[in-house]
C-alpha cells in the first residue's frame, strides 16, 4: 500500500535534513535522520543496522568536497511502519 501524502512530505523533509547535515559535515546530524532500528543498504554489502552503525559508515566514507543526492522511488506504508525505497548518489 502506498504511503499517504503527509507521510511522503515528512520523509521528503527528513531527506532534505540529511542532505543539509551532510553538506555541513555534521555526521551526528546525518545519523539523527535515521531511526535506531533503521537499515542502510550499500551495494554488495550486508545491511547496516542501527543509527550508530550508519553514522560509522558515513564517518568512514566521509571526505570533504563530497556531495550527496537522494531520490525516493517508492514509499510503502502499513500500520505504523513505512519502508522507503530509493537510490542515492555520492560523489
Amino acid at each position: 500500500m502506498s504511503a499517504p501524502i503527509a507521510l511522503q512530505q515528512e520523509i521528503s523533509a527528513a531527506n532534505r535534513r540529511l542532505m543539509d547535515a551532510f553538506g555541513r559535515d555534521d555526521l551526528a546530524g546525518v545519523a539523527a535522520c535515521y531511526t535506531e532500528d533503521a537499515q542502510f543498504l550499500i551495494p554488495h554489502m550486508a545491511p547496516i543496522h542501527g543509527r550508530a552503525a550508519i553514522k560509522a559508515v558515513f564517518r568512514a566514507g566521509y571526505g570533504q568536497g563530497h556531495t550527496l543526492g537522494f531520490e525516493t522511488l517508492e514509499l510503502l506504508g502499513h500500520g505504523d511502519s513505512t519502508v522507503e525505497i530509493g537510490q542515492y548518489t555520492r560523489s
